[in-house]
């Protein structure tokens, strides 16, 4: 069984373009590509000089490659891609759910354009599949299925986590705020790495943290965030059980928050 799909014919003038539009055409198509091989400007470079065309001729005269456009290129494969390993002793049947060896191959390269400008082009690309390719296939590889550390959905974990909700909780957010089909095994293991991680928290999240903690310990206490009229936070107010009851029994004592002399 053999699967076509898309080719990828976009030209881009940085890797950094690049990747994103093949991050875009990998999701758009439900392939899971990975980089088999990167060969660097001076290989590449070294190369053209050894072919028989450019022998004895000066740098000027061939058609090198800038160093500061390193690496000069990358192959991708399928994740099935990569050869079999047998492993196995032979005493029991194996069975392969995805054929290995899968055909699928593009290799990006830099290139001189018409203008003589440099590009990245896809070259020498099979797009064939030796294995079905789907959505419901594509959303069930971990790669795509889990949450990745850098996810902006990391902070929002990390808040639930503080608040000590269940995994539950975090599946439900996870799965209604993001296209990551995870299992509930997935969540536990993020929490875990979330906890083993050791990483601090950035200034915004650390007071998100803070206020979500102070709405915790009491019922009673109170925080509300105000915005300039630019939209960036401006006054956050805190308000705690033990203040209110306070005002409520002695509404005429006028409390002022005197802190690094704000008031006067």
């Amino acid at each position: 069984m053999l699967a076509t799909v898309p080719p990828f014919t976009e030209r881009h003038r940085s890797w950094a373009e690049f990747t994103q539009a093949f991050d875009v055409y990998k999701a758009a198509t439900n392939q899971v590509l990975v980089v088999k091989e990167v060969i660097n400007v001076a290989r590449r470079n070294n190369s053209l000089r050894n072919q028989v065309q450019y022998q004895g001729l000066p740098d000027d005269e061939i058609p090198l490659v800038p160093t500061t456009l390193d690496p000069s290129q990358r192959k991708y494969i399928c994740t099935h891609g990569w050869p079999a390993r047998e492993r196995s002793s032979g005493k029991r049947t194996s069975h392969h759910v995805r054929r290995p060896d899968c055909p699928f191959q593009l290799i990006a390269q830099w290139a001189q354009s018409a203008d003589e400008s440099w590009v990245i082009v896809p070259k020498r690309a099979v797009y064939t599949h030796n294995h079905q390719v789907s959505t419901g296939i594509y959303q069930q590889y971990p790669g795509i299925r889990q949450v990745p550390s850098q996810s902006p959905l990391v902070p929002g974990v990390r808040l639930l986590m503080q608040t000590q909700a269940g995994p539950s909780s975090i599946y439900e957010y996870i799965r209604e705020n993001s296209d990551h089909h995870v299992t509930m095994q997935d969540v536990r293991n993020l929490v875990a790495r979330l906890r083993n991680s050791g990483a601090e928290l950035s200034d915004d999240d650390a007071v998100a943290e803070r206020i979500v903690n102070f709405n915790v310990e009491s019922p009673m206490n109170v925080s509300s965030v105000h915005e300039s009229a630019r939209g960036n936070t401006g006054v956050i107010s805190i308000t705690t059980g033990h203040m209110r009851a306070m005002v409520e029994s002695f509404p005429e004592v006028l409390q002022m928050d005197c802190t690094h002399k704000t008031n006067k």
